[in-house]
């Protein structure tokens, strides 16, 4: 005979029983299984997040403890910073981000004023930060309509804007894809503080006072302004920017958000380029809502790339 504590248990597991039973009734299999294996997949994101910040937590303690007694704290600085530096993935990046603005506003690592933006303009640290090129293209191939148009592009809520404005501090832009901007109205208010750079061999400075245009020589000011410290540069466009920047190792990520239409016509995402490009695969990411597969890649062959070996 079974004692009250062991029917209570059989009881309460057959009421569990009935109870995801019942869900599953309501819900359908299928979507039950749909909502578990979201689960599972966010839980294995969760898992390798942490692994990886125990690691980096590691690396970053035995350092502070190598270097705090002997080194000043701009040579603790530039250990970190190389060793992150090293590193790929956007956790490193964020332990990145978060030095930087440590030695710019934390008195603990004690730097005296402009030394970090000596250190990384020195070129003795392989840290820039990136040129990303983010744009959106159709399923075959464009990423605007013959004259510029975007309209075919759909918004997704599901897609947080916010969190990659927030890694970005300067727009670099063509001059067609700056006028299309400035014809909008309010044109930077989805843009606050940011740098804009335009590369112009027509434009002059004179004419336009919020924005830095570069006319000549466009590799060599493109990489100074990789090595000023900040947040990431976004290569808002066009096809042809992307094309000479990419044939000169300048630019790092690769971001494209393919919209399921085909255009038949337009601009293309990079017009004749000389080379093949070598990429490798950062994420991807689906929104059934819109059906907008989102796919992040690391240029192989970037200066940033190459210099972390």
């Amino acid at each position: 005979m079974q004692a009250p504590a062991q029917k209570s248990t059989v009881r309460l597991i057959g009421e569990g029983a009935v109870v995801v039973l019942s869900i599953l009734i309501a819900f359908g299999v299928d979507a039950w299984w749909e909502y578990f294996g979201e689960r599972v997949r966010e839980q294995e994101a969760i898992e390798q997040l942490v692994d990886e910040f125990v690691e980096v937590d590691a690396e970053l303690a035995e350092l502070d403890s190598a270097y705090t007694k002997s080194n000043s704290g701009e040579q603790r600085l530039r250990q970190l910073m190389t060793v992150m530096g090293s590193r790929r993935g956007d956790f490193a990046d964020l332990v990145l981000d978060s030095l930087i603005a440590g030695a710019i506003a934390n008195p603990r690592v004690a730097l005296p004023e402009g030394v970090l933006a000596s250190l990384l303009a020195s070129g003795d640290l392989s840290v820039t930060r990136r040129i990303r090129y983010s744009v959106a293209m159709s399923l075959d191939g464009f990423i605007a309509t013959e004259d510029g148009g975007y309209d075919w592009i759909p918004m997704d809520d599901e897609i947080d804007f916010a969190a990659y404005l927030a890694k970005i501090g300067t727009l670099l832009m063509g001059r067609g894809t700056y006028e299309v901007v400035l014809a909008q109205d309010d044109p930077w208010a989805s843009f606050p503080g940011m740098d804009v750079v335009v590369v112009s061999t027509t434009l002059h400075a004179t004419d336009h006072p919020d924005a830095t245009i570069i006319n000549d020589d466009v590799v060599t000011a493109v990489t100074a302004l990789k090595n000023q410290p900040g947040r990431d540069i976004w290569l808002f466009g066009g096809g042809v920017l992307f094309r000479s920047l990419l044939e000169a190792g300048s630019v790092d990520r690769v971001e494209i958000g393919v919209i399921p239409k085909i255009l038949g016509q337009g601009i293309p995402l990079v017009p004749g380029l000389a080379n093949i490009a070598r990429l490798e695969l950062h994420s991807s990411e689906l929104f059934p809502k819109s059906g907008i597969a989102l796919l992040k890649y690391d240029v192989m062959d970037s200066d940033r790339t190459l210099a972390e070996g």
